[in-house]
C-alpha cells in the first residue's frame, strides 16, 4: 500500500469536498489501495492480426477509403432509422450516434425535424478531407448571381 499526501485544493477534484469544506487546514494523508501497474511492451503490441490465407486486403487509396466510409455511413444510417428511412434526433440518440445527435440542427438543413440520408452525407462530405467527398459537395453548390 502507498500513502499519498493530498493538498486541500485537490480534494474537491477527488470527490472529497466535505473534508475541504470542514475547515481542515492541514494536509490529509489518504491510503490508496491499488495494485502496482506493470506493463509489458512487446513487438506485437499494436500489430493487427494477419489476414486469412488467400485474402487480399484492399489497397489504401482515397477512393477506397471514401467507398468504405460511404458504406459505413449508409449502414449506420439504416440501423438508426429502421424501416422509416428518416433520421430524427431521437433515432440518433437511441442508436448511440452522439456526433450526429450533437450536430443534428446543422444536418437537418430544411429544419423539418428529420434528416434524410442525403442530408447526413452532405454534412459529412462538407467536413471530409477526401477528394471524392469534396467533389460531391462542389457538385451540389449552386452559384446565384
Amino acid at each position: 500500500m502507498k500513502s499519498v499526501r493530498l493538498a486541500l485544493a485537490a480534494l474537491p477534484l477527488l470527490g472529497l469536498s466535505g473534508i475541504a469544506s470542514a475547515g481542515v487546514t492541514h494536509p490529509v494523508t489518504a491510503t490508496i489501495l491499488a495494485p502496482p501497474l506493470l506493463l509489458r511492451v512487446s513487438e506485437e503490441l499494436g500489430t493487427p492480426p494477419p489476414d486469412a490465407p488467400g485474402v487480399v486486403p484492399p489497397e489504401i487509396t482515397p477512393e477506397n477509403m471514401q467507398r468504405l466510409f460511404d458504406a459505413d455511413l449508409r449502414d449506420r444510417f439504416e440501423s438508426a432509422t429502421g424501416a422509416s428511412g428518416i433520421l430524427t434526433l431521437k433515432h440518433a440518440n437511441d442508436a448511440g450516434w452522439g456526433f450526429v445527435a450533437d450536430h443534428f440542427a446543422e444536418i437537418d438543413r430544411d429544419h423539418d425535424g428529420y434528416a434524410s440520408f442525403d442530408e447526413v452525407q452532405a454534412f459529412f462530405d462538407g467536413r471530409s478531407p477526401l477528394p471524392a467527398a469534396r467533389a460531391r459537395v462542389a457538385a451540389k453548390v449552386q452559384v446565384v448571381e
